[in-house]
């Protein structure tokens, strides 16, 4: 039976010839080819164009039918000599042929009906397939709705009158109304959603805007504003939500989703099941923010129907959108240009001006980027709450319109390490003899430890 071959042909060469060999099929020349002496040799016919027959070291001969399929070289397996003659694998190699033709032209059918497709139309065929394979698709379908659904013409764009000059023109105005952030991912998710149709890409080519790395935080300044805002908030979902945002600097899609069964109030500890890296992690939850945990417990446990998030949506589920919200508080706090994002840089600057190690703040906001925050996960979690503490602590001073108070000076190094440098250094012996750690993690953290 014929058969589909994916790998690609290779040039075939006989006797160390540069060019394929070629020559007109019969009984006769078929039965004279002779086996290589290791791997295999190809033939190809001078009647039948990418009609060939490989032949094995172990002399099986087979025809196959080579042929470029979506710019890859493919061979087609006919079946073997003599089990079917030199006129029959002919027959089949121009129904082979025959059969491309008819699938290229229904290829070419089916993208001539998806060019009739508006914008909408191509959005609803990609979100399901986001929604399987994409952890961030609530994002693409927040840019959808934020930045198509209500621009002038373009749900109802058809696609085949879509140009290159039509996305270049509407990223530059998402650029000029929602800044170029927003326009590059919103470029980057209309390449997605028209590779994925299959279809001419027309955002290929189109430049993106130069980004600069985002170093927003709360100053010191708008703290007290901020803080008086949040607290003001009527909305006891949103208000604390954004309060444990803040004290915790977990990431917005976290967040929302924390769910109780998660939480254990008595070791102030946060198990988030999947984060953005693919695993699970343990946040630290400082005094203030066990403060708020507690008061939605009660609160939630007194409902008749409690319900299984810490901040539930109000049609079931949990909450999904604070723009509104957040808007509002910064207009009353007279603050401009402040993500939600930035409330988990402002937790991580805290943490550093409070004297924690870029390790320890890894740790904290459970980032996976560096070799070192990677040792530190296998470790324990007590190294995290004191810096996560004292950043709190911080952000409530700066919220009471007081300066947060400068990190102590790292001491002198000490003649000889003391009985607790010790004890982390026999911890740290014992991770490497059991295999946790290497040796060049081991030196790293040594290093940390002696020069405290």
């Amino acid at each position: 039976m014929a058969s589909e071959h994916a790998s690609a042909m290779r040039p075939a060469t006989d006797e160390g010839k540069k060019t394929p060999l070629r020559f007109n099929f019969t009984k006769t020349s078929v039965s004279a080819i002779k086996p290589p002496a290791n791997g295999w040799s190809v033939v190809y016919d001078t009647k039948v164009r990418g009609l060939l027959v490989l032949t094995t070291a172990r002399g099986v001969k087979t025809f196959y039918l080579a042929r470029r399929r979506h710019g890859q070289y493919k061979r087609h397996r006919l079946g073997r000599w003599p089990d079917i003659t030199i006129e029959y694998a002919r027959k089949l190699a121009d129904e082979v042929r025959a059969d491309d033709a008819g699938n290229e032209t229904q290829e070419v059918k089916q993208i001539a009906l998806r060019m009739k497709w508006t914008m909408a139309d191509l959005f609803n065929h990609y979100i399901p397939h986001a929604k399987r394979h994409k952890k961030s698709w609530e994002s693409d379908q927040d840019q959808f709705d934020r930045y198509l659904k209500d621009r002038h013409g373009w749900t109802t764009k058809q696609l085949g009158t879509v140009t290159q000059e039509d996305i270049r023109l509407l990223h530059a105005a998402i650029g000029d109304d929602h800044g170029i952030y927003a326009a590059n991912r919103l470029l980057a998710l209309l390449s997605v959603m028209f590779k994925f149709a299959s279809l001419p890409n027309v955002c290929r080519g189109v430049k993106r805007f130069t980004e600069t790395e985002r170093d927003r935080i709360l100053t010191g300044e708008e703290f007290p504003r901020f803080m008086a805002a949040v607290l003001e908030e009527k909305n006891t979902t949103i208000r604390d939500y954004i309060l444990i945002s803040l004290f915790t600097g977990a990431r917005r899609s976290n967040t929302m989703a924390m769910a109780w069964k998660d939480i254990d109030l008595a070791a102030a500890v946060w198990r988030i099941p999947e984060t953005k890296s693919g695993e699970p992690v343990r946040v630290h939850l400082p005094e203030p923010a066990l403060e708020v945990l507690r008061a939605r417990k009660a609160d939630n446990e007194a409902e008749e129907d409690p319900s299984t998030y810490v901040f539930p949506g109000r049609s079931g589920g949990h909450l999904q959108e604070a723009k509104a919200a957040w808007s509002a508080i910064l207009d009353r706090a007279g603050i401009q240009n402040l993500h939600l994002h930035d409330l988990r840089r402002t937790a991580g600057s805290y943490a550093a001006a409070t004297g924690a190690s870029m390790l320890i703040i890894g740790k904290a906001l459970g980032h996976k980027s560096t070799a070192s925050t990677h040792v530190y996960a296998r470790l324990s979690l007590d190294p995290v709450k004191g810096a996560m503490d004292k950043a709190v602590d911080a952000m409530i001073t700066a919220a009471n319109g007081k300066p947060p108070a400068p990190a102590a000076p790292a001491p002198a190094a000490p003649a000889a390490p003391t009985i607790d440098i010790l004890g982390e250094l026999e911890r740290l012996a014992a991770l490497k003899a059991a295999g946790v750690i290497t040796d060049e993690e081991l030196a790293l953290l040594k290093a940390r430890l002696l020069s405290k």
